[in-house]
Parts: structure tokens; sequence; C-alpha cells
């Protein structure tokens, strides 16, 4: 028989004085663990236990001890998730929580009588032990869940897969809706360096700094894509589950096999407890992250500071009289679904996002005294890899939605030629071929090629060492979308002046697994960007 691990539940009181602690128990403990039983779902017809759930309660009384309680063994529940039969419960090593609403939620994943293993969670209706499973399960071939609470009664499930990389899910505690956080984490993190074969079981949690609440995941990394493979490295990985991921740093040592890991965060302090060493010599390792937790509260902070900056791009009051109220500019509505804001933090070749994320590449690109950048030169342009980071895939969202916007000067017209990219979408693989780009020619008008055709041409649209212009490129849903006329009019370009500029709002996002290029080519002529958005919608 094997054993699902223990996971313990306090509920502090006032205080934590040594006094108090002499005094004996201030509150009751549970020490929760599940079991796994002999019998199967056989043609769904019970053939023995499926489980059984084990407490051992401390309280008042000291004479109380252990409490064995069968699991609800209704078929409707306790033999089917997502509507599908299963057939038995797996054990796996994750701890379980106690949510603010008193309800015990414990990750779980089982095999259904198709043979694949899913990862869901069982759930109480309030602080008994009365488990049921959730309605919802994650993709098949996905085990080893982690589960941490979130906000208004959500959750989130990080689960390996066998695809290569990991799925986040977000889910009510209550049981009631189940979703795939497809524009936000899901799918980022790799199992290898190749994003092939299953994953070990990371952990996470979620705490609050300042007034933000955060999660933290520890993540290992295979060398290779066997579920034998060691493990390269343990990393900490910090985000918002909204805009932004940060990879903190390696957490253990390369090549160290860390099998099942538990961080911990209590008064002020950051731990990490896992498994390390070879199957036949395994030892557990306990180690402070004082260090990673004062990065993380630097990196938080900056992300603050960063919208509050953003949030000022607002006009005023007074220069909005023509705005309708639809698009009124405040700064909540311009940092929502902000992931990566470029301005003139240019560091050698590296235009660097402010965000702290994912920096772009700059070829022959100099920061200007207006907080931008200024390209010059045959070839010159910006490059952000969004499709091009290895194992880890922090802006996945680009696979479905999201809108690429840059603020940009002309200062020369083009010779000759059909015309000489600004902004456009490449496809990774080994031809690289342009998807979509936006170019402006001789005749000062903006072009859209798309696979290498023109869609389409707005008659002289721009002026050259004038005018500033927001062009935004928007592809959704994973395609490129077309517009009420039909036709793939993928930019839309305003001229502006003065502070009408920042009126211009995009809610429209959208993307291709590309990599995205902001780009003057061949000759001598200038362009400039002042900045550089890059922002999806939840």
């Amino acid at each position: 028989m094997e054993h699902h691990t223990g996971s313990e539940v306090t509920t502090n009181g006032e205080g934590s004085g040594g006094d108090a602690a002499a005094a004996g128990p201030q509150f009751p403990l549970r020490v929760i663990a599940l079991v796994e039983g002999h019998g199967e779902n056989v043609a769904g017809t019970p053939s023995g236990p499926f489980g059984y759930v084990t407490m051992i309660e401390r309280g008042e009384d000291p004479n109380k001890g252990l409490q064995t309680l069968p699991m609800m063994r209704n078929s409707s529940i306790a033999y089917e998730v997502a509507g599908e039969s299963l057939r038995r419960y797996r054990a796996s090593a994750s701890a379980a929580i106690v949510t603010e609403t008193h309800r015990l939620v414990v990750p779980f994943q089982v095999i259904k009588e198709n043979g694949h293993t899913v990862s869901t969670v069982l759930h109480s209706e309030d602080d008994k032990v009365a488990l049921k499973l959730h309605s919802g399960a994650s993709a098949e071939g996905c085990g080893d869940p982690a589960i941490a609470p979130w906000e208004n009664g959500r959750m989130l499930m990080i689960t390996p897969c066998d695809v290569g990389h990991r799925r986040v899910y977000e889910f009510a505690e209550d049981g009631g809706t189940w979703t795939e956080a497809l524009g936000t984490l899901s799918r980022v993190w790799g199992n290898s360096w190749k994003r092939t074969g299953p994953g070990v079981r990371g952990d996470v949690i979620t705490l609050t700094i300042g007034e933000k609440k955060v999660m933290l995941f520890a993540h290992p990394l295979q060398l290779g894509a066997g579920t034998n493979d060691v493990t390269g490295s343990l990393h900490l990985w910090l985000t918002d589950a909204k805009k932004h991921i940060f990879d903190v740093g390696p957490i253990s040592e390369v090549g160290e096999g860390v099998g099942a890991t538990s961080l911990l965060y209590k008064s002020e302090q950051l731990s990490l407890l896992y498994e390390s060493g070879e199957n036949t010599s395994r030892s557990l390792v306990f180690t402070s992250l004082s260090a990673q937790l004062a990065r993380i509260k630097e990196v938080v902070k900056t992300w603050e500071e960063v919208d509050q900056r953003v949030g000022k791009l607002c006009p005023s009051p007074s220069g909005e009289k023509a705005a309708a109220p639809t698009r009124s500019c405040d700064a909540a509505v311009l940092t929502e679904g902000l992931v990566g804001y470029w301005s003139g933090n240019v560091s050698g070749s590296q235009w660097q996002d402010e965000y702290l994320c994912v920096n772009a590449a700059v070829k022959d690109g100099a920061k200007t005294n207006d907080n931008g950048v200024a390209f010059r030169g045959r070839g010159a342009g910006a490059q952000w890899p969004v499709g091009k980071q290895g194992p880890n895939q922090l802006y996945h969202f680009a696979n479905y939605n999201f809108t690429l916007l840059a603020v940009v000067t002309i200062h020369k017209v083009p010779k000759g030629g059909s015309g000489i990219p600004l902004m456009g979408v490449k496809l990774n693989g080994p031809a690289s071929a342009s998807l979509v780009e936006l170019l402006y020619d001789e005749s000062q008008r903006w072009k859209v090629v798309y696979k290498n055709e023109a869609k389409q041409t707005q008659e002289k649209s721009w002026e050259p060492n004038t005018h500033q212009y927001q062009v935004a490129l928007t592809l959704q849903n994973g395609r490129p979308p077309c517009t009420l006329t039909g036709s793939l009019w993928l930019l839309k370009v305003m001229r502006f002046k003065g502070t009408q500029r920042r009126k211009f709002h995009i809610s429209t996002l959208g993307v291709w697994e590309a990599t995205q290029k902001l780009r003057k080519a061949p000759r001598r002529e200038m362009s400039r960007c002042a900045t550089f958005f890059c922002t999806t919608v939840h």
C-alpha cells in the first residue's frame, strides 16, 4: 500500500510568545493523509476501497486519537472526474491546503479507464474531512500536481505533462470552475531543455509582498527528456500570475538530481527543502532563500514603479476633451495586460525591458534624448525573441493573443524599392519566413505585406521628421484576423501630436508563435522608436 504525503494544518491564535507555547497547545492540530486503496473501479463497479482519509487531531481533549474515514463512495463523484470513469488513484508527494474559508483542498492524480493520468483536486465542503473530487481535470498525461491559493476563492495548479511542458490551471476552491490559464502561465515552463518528455514535480506557494500578491514556483528542469534523466538545476520563479514572470535564479547545484521540493514562507523567512542525489543514495537538503527573497522584493517594487510611470502617460483631463468615455485613459487601463515595456534603457546590444523580464536585442541603435532609441544604417533594428527563449517560453500567450505597439518617427523618405520594413512578425523555423510586415515607401505610404504578398496600401499617410506615429500590430486567436471589410489590414496607424498620442489604447490582442521584429532595414535613413510595448488582455 502506498501513502500520500500528509499536510499539517494549523490555525494560529493571538500571539506566539514563548510563555504561551509553554502553557500547552493554543490551537487544534490536524495531520491528514490520503491512503491509496487496493481496489479498482472495473466496468463502473467498485471492487474495493478507492481510498481512505486518515486524520490525527489534537485539541483540548488529549485522548482524541487516530480517526480513519473512508472517502466518498458515490460513483458519480469518487469514480468519475470531468465526466469520465476512473480506474484508480495514484499516490504522489504534493501538499494539501486549507483555504481562508476553511476548505481542505488536496492535489490529486488519477488514472482513467483509458489508462491516461490526469491531475485534479479533492475538496471539502467545509472544515470537515468529507472530500469530493473536483468536477474539472487537467489534460491527459499530466500528473504530480502542486497547488496554491490565489485570489477571490480561486486556486492555481501546476502539473508537468508528458508533452514536455507544464500546464497551469485556475479553479474555484468550491469545485465550481476549472480553466487552463492559457493567457498567462500555462505551457510557459518546459520539463526539459528541449521541452520534451515528462517532468518532475515542483512546488508552488503564494505570498504578499507589500500590497501585491505573487506566486513562487520551484521549477526542476531536466537535462534530458526521459523520466530518469538528471535534473539540471532547480530554479525559483516569481510571477504575479497576470502579466509578469521573472527568473529569480538557481536554488540548487547543477546535476544534483533534485526530486520532490517544498517551499516554505513564514515570518518573513523563505526556505527550501528538496530531495537530492541518485536513486540509491537520496538525501534531504534544507536551505535558506533570504537572498532570493530580497531580490523578489526588489523586482516587485520595480514592477509597481514601472506601472506608475506608464500610468502617467495618460494625458491630463483637460487634454482629453475629444476622447469618448469608452476610451478614457487611466493608469489601470493603460497597464492592464502590459507585459513588456521598452523605452530608453539600452545597454550594449540589449534594449532592456523596464519590467525586468525579456529584453530585446538591438543592432545599431542608440538612446535618444527623449528616452527612445534611434536606428540608423543597413540592417539596424531591434528583435524581441518571443519564440526563442529555450525551455521556458515566458510569453507563450503569443500563440494566442497579443498586440505589439511602437511609437515611431521616420526621419527621411526612402529612395526606390518596394518599401522598408518598420515592424513585423517572423515565424520560427529554418526559413524564418516573415508572416506579416509593415513597410513605408518613397511615396510616403504604409504597406502591409502578409506572407510576402502586399495586402493593403494606404495612400500618402506619413510625413518625415515631423510627426510621431503609434503603430500597432495585432494578431488574434493564433491566426491573422480579418476586419469587417474582409481585408487583411493587420496594422492600425494613427498620427498624433503632443498629448493626443497618449489617447491611443488597444484592447484587441493577437499572436503567432514567432519572433517579433521592429527594424529599420536598408540604406542609411533613420527611424526612431520612443516606446515599444507588448500587451495582452485577460
